[in-house]
């Protein structure tokens, strides 16, 4: 369900994805044979249209979120995980992000506000594995665990613990991308009655 005419970050300017370059987890990440570049519909600007204005235009500034990528990563099932494909294999959505200071509550640290913005974000890149029709947050839960520091870069892993019918309950963390968790969240979003 991308927005149609969205880029793939690889498809942008390079220097949007400079941030990455040198970080050994990312490039981890972009050379993953299990993990293929998805479309950030967020960081699209549609012509004459509002449509996710507030990450591809009030949040795209080198001080802000310098650079979003995201991808789909086929991961083997946990214990107590329903497998999201045929072949047994969980579906997980990975956004890497490039925060700046202008996303700062305390100086150097992370407002919450941005990073329950991020994680709307990320949840919802891994309902859209899920639900094939427009959709909306009805609820969100985070668990602030450790302060974010900025300038950082962060990934969040997110997947569909359930769904049913409208509905499906996505987890995620915020992490540092060597371990150290700074939010744990879950969401439910439910596919919209009516065209959106």
């Amino acid at each position: 369900m991308a927005t149609p005419g969205a880029w793939l970050a690889t498809e942008m300017p390079k220097e949007c994805l400079g941030d990455f370059d040198k970080i050994q987890w990312v490039q981890d990440i972009v050379n993953d044979p299990e993990c293929k570049e998805i479309p950030f519909q967020s960081r699209t600007i549609t012509r004459n249209s509002t449509l996710h204005s507030l990450f591809n235009r009030t949040l795209a500034t080198l001080d802000t979120l310098r650079a979003c990528q995201s991808f789909l990563r086929l991961r083997p099932v946990k214990e107590n995980e329903n497998p999201d494909t045929d072949d047994g294999k969980k579906k997980e959505a990975l956004l890497v992000a490039s925060m700046g200071h202008g996303l700062d509550g305390h100086p150097g640290l992370a407002h919450g506000g941005t990073i329950a913005t991020l994680f709307d974000e990320g949840l919802s890149l891994g309902a859209l594995q899920v639900l094939d029709k427009a959709f909306m947050t009805a609820h969100s839960f985070i668990k602030y665990k450790a302060a974010v520091p900025t300038p950082s870069v962060v990934l969040l892993r997110c997947y569909c613990e359930k769904w049913e019918g409208r509905k499906a309950w996505i987890k995620g963390t915020m992490e540092d991308g060597e371990g150290k968790i700074y939010a744990e969240a879950e969401s439910l979003f439910i596919i919209a009655k009516t065209k959106l």
